[in-house]
């Protein structure tokens, strides 16, 4: 039997119908979306290998939970406040009762990927600004295969995502950590089946290395803001500090609290956190 030719264009429906991988530019530029699509995941971002974030986040509530650190228990994010579990060891007598100090979101550093990303679509959007994508290889991320990519974050692309009113900040913190790289900045992208970021690799202009991990996806993310009668805001933290300070400066046992000692701490620079 005889089978009649397939004409080219039912033939490249067939293929594309068929699961045909994406060019590097396309998975590139659709991880982002593609990776916040998935809903939830956990992410870790480290410094110098260094684990300075680690935590779960809700891509669709732009909420997260995050680990302790060498100053909070937990961080709590919400779309509006973020919520710190004040350590033992900083919280004063006095503040016994209210355990979280509260933050208004927009008064906080960029926590992700500083100072490009506070919430994890931000983060998404840098790398998905990335330029000529080359595939280099295949691997495993966590016992998941991946495809990894070379390619240049394009900070003008990256920019055109973020309000008008940050771009002229955000380009200058670009270049202050790639100053002769007004092209864009390297960065090394693993991918997984479904076109999602797992791992992003880049280093600044001064050869400190970023890692970006993202992983579990799907993972409940559980971020209730915490009981109001819980929460201290940094105004009122800092009244506190100061009549601890000025108390047991009067005994001469301020520099047993370490947050009595250097003054800023004490509140002293009014505003200082």
């Amino acid at each position: 039997m005889r089978f009649a030719p397939v004409p080219v264009l039912v033939l490249a429906l067939l293929l594309a119908g068929c699961g045909a991988a994406p060019s590097p530019e396309q998975a590139v530029s659709d991880t982002g979306e593609k990776t916040a699509e998935a809903g939830s995941a956990r992410i870790v971002v480290s410094y110098d290998r260094a684990e300075t974030v680690v935590g779960a986040f809700d891509f669709d509530h732009g909420s997260g939970v995050l680990d302790a650190n060498e100053i909070t228990q937990r961080t709590i994010i919400t779309p509006d406040f973020v919520y710190e579990l004040i350590s033992d060891e900083l919280r004063i007598d006095s503040s016994r009762r209210p355990k979280w100090l509260k933050w208004e979101l927009s008064a906080m550093p960029p926590m992700l990927l500083e100072p490009f990303a506070s919430s994890p679509r931000e983060l998404f959007a840098f790398f998905s600004a990335a330029n000529a994508p080359e595939e280099v290889g295949e691997g495993e991320e966590r016992g998941d295969p991946v495809t990894r990519y070379a390619a240049t974050v394009d900070i003008e692309r990256f920019l055109a995502t973020v309000p008008a009113d940050v771009r002229a900040d955000m380009r200058d913190a670009f270049l202050d950590y790639w100053p002769v790289a007004t092209e864009g900045a390297p960065v090394q992208l693993a991918l997984d089946s479904d076109g999602r970021l797992r791992r992003a690799d880049v280093v600044t202009y001064d050869g400190e290395e970023i890692v970006v991990e993202i992983f579990d996806y799907g993972v409940e993310v559980d971020a209730t803001a915490p009981p109001a009668s819980e929460v201290i805001t940094w105004a009122e933290y800092e009244k506190l500090l100061r009549k601890e300070c000025e108390a047991l400066k009067k005994k001469g046992l301020e520099k047993t609290m370490p947050h009595c000692v250097g003054g800023c701490s004490a509140g002293e620079e009014e505003g200082e956190a």
